[in-house]
């Protein structure tokens, strides 16, 4: 039997959990493992998600960290991703991170200058077309997972620190496992293989791209104006979507469909044609179709959210406009989209007057960049989206002495990331490095690093990683990682 006070307070644990905040239930698991009730029965989930965003799920997915089977290891993982998340950002906001000296913990070396370098938050993929090689990042050495061919597939993406999804030559879809203590080449550890009924001509396959969403679990491969959902795990075909596109536009690229989307994780994706007039939406779980959007003019880029009452699509078109979206579900399955919002830059009285390039989103954040027609300069703009009169408001600009190259909202909007191109031109950067500015929602700078890696295979920010020279790659962890095998966090 459970003493009383004991019982009496893991059965409470639900109400307590409901009458104080996170870092207090947090505090109750650290002082005594009798006082753990109310830290697992608190929402660290819902409480991460909505003051971080869908990525933190994201994350958490690629990782490996949530199982389905244990709810307690899942809300520890949630639990210490929150509380790591809220001490970053309060470092963040306190200028910790402002024109600190880089603190590198450890390098990674490779044998030859890469070509492509990718952030894979435990691991860094850095190589060319016929060979990339998996780093594990440790501080203690290096570390070489393992390596895999690019030049073997049509297209091939990280689900994982440790593996990769890839379409064949032949139409296989194969997913390959790495470890650290494996010598045998790549093409020894295939643990999945599927026949795909990818039915294409050799133009459709030069452009076959393929996307993962780990959120709903999903792996898009897009070919053509065709696009193939397939289960993340077991490689089944889901369902199949055709995006809509222009003809008379098809004949003057003389066939091209270069297809472009979007994704609002774990809830809808968008996706339209480079340049054409319809936006198509669907939900990313089972393909059920959310409604299009027909534009009077050629489209540049979208983007799609959500806040508390809507679903949000944006769009820039070739009349220098963005217009904001909003059907009232905030799940998107109310099919009817309704144009709520405009903006040009001739609205924009304070700022230069410049040609919109870029719009995205994410939740209630709404960003765009301007370059001058020179393309030496550009303007960074901010807005807030009221989520129930479908308004903007507290509008920011900053100007660059050097034109963007895109910007993105990260963890939910609490920092905006902004990339631009560095000046080595000989020799040129591996793909994927990138000067980049963190900056609040006010545009307040926050961060600061040249020559870093920009692209990271989640949108959540753990480690920042810096290119030495043509071979080397310095790394600094954000915060401490995540660890099952402590109670405290």
């Amino acid at each position: 039997m459970l003493p009383s006070s004991k019982k009496a307070l893991q059965e409470a644990g639900h109400l307590v959990a409901s009458l104080v905040g996170p870092e207090a239930c947090a505090a109750l698991c650290c002082a005594a493992s009798t006082c753990s009730e109310p830290a697992l029965a608190f929402d660290w989930a819902g409480q991460c998600k909505d003051e971080f965003g869908a990525v933190c799920a994201q994350y958490l997915c690629y990782l490996g960290l949530l199982d389905a089977a244990c709810a307690e290891t899942s809300s520890t993982c949630w639990r210490q991703l929150y509380l790591r998340l809220r001490a970053f950002h309060r470092s963040l906001r306190a200028g910790h991170y402002l024109d600190k000296a880089f603190p590198a913990k450890a390098t990674i070396h490779f044998e030859e200058t890469p070509r492509l370098l990718q952030g894979g938050h435990t691991v860094v993929f850095g190589g060319d077309d016929e060979r990339v090689a998996i780093f594990r990042i440790q501080p203690s050495k290096q570390s070489l997972i393992q390596s895999f061919r690019p030049a073997d597939f049509l297209d091939v993406v990280p689900i994982s620190p440790s593996e990769v999804v890839g379409v064949t030559r032949a139409l296989d879809l194969e997913r390959w496992c790495f470890s650290d203590e494996m010598c045998q080449t790549a093409r020894d550890t295939c643990s999945c293989r599927v026949k795909s009924n990818l039915a294409a001509d050799g133009d459709v396959l030069e452009g076959l791209r393929l996307f993962v969403e780990h959120v709903a679990g999903r792996l898009f491969l897009f070919a053509g104006a065709s696009i193939y959902a397939f289960d993340l795990h077991s490689l089944e075909e889901l369902y199949v979507l055709i995006v809509p596109t222009d003809e008379a536009l098809d004949e003057t690229r003389c066939g091209d469909q270069e297809i472009l989307a979007r994704w609002d994780y774990g809830l809808a994706f968008l996706a339209h044609q480079a340049e054409g007039r319809e936006v198509a939406v669907w939900s990313t779980q089972d393909g059920a179709h959310r409604g299009h959007i027909r534009s009077g003019c050629e489209l540049l880029c979208c983007d799609i959210s959500h806040n508390s009452s809507s679903a949000i699509v944006a769009t820039l078109e070739t009349d220098g406009e963005i217009r904001l979206f909003t059907s009232q579900a905030s799940d998107g399955t109310q099919a009817t989209w309704e144009c709520s919002i405009s903006v040009s830059v001739e609205s924009l009285e304070e700022s230069p007057i410049q040609p919109i390039v870029e719009v995205k989103l994410e939740q209630s954040v709404l960003l765009a960049v301007t370059h001058s027609e020179d393309g030496a300069t550009g303007v960074i703009h901010v807005w807030e989206i009221l989520s129930q009169l479908h308004l903007l408001q507290n509008h920011y600009f900053l100007f660059c002495d050097r034109p963007p190259d895109r910007v993105e909202a990260r963890h939910g909007g609490q920092f905006i990331e902004v990339f631009f191109l560095t000046d080595s031109l000989n020799p040129r950067p591996p793909d994927g490095i990138y000067n980049i500015k963190w900056f609040s929602p006010k545009l307040e700078l926050l961060f600061n690093l040249d020559r870093c890696v920009g692209d990271w295979r989640c949108d959540l920010r753990d480690v920042a990683a810096r290119l030495e020279d043509d071979r080397t790659i310095s790394w600094a962890p954000l915060w401490r990682p995540i660890c099952l095998t402590t109670a405290c966090s």
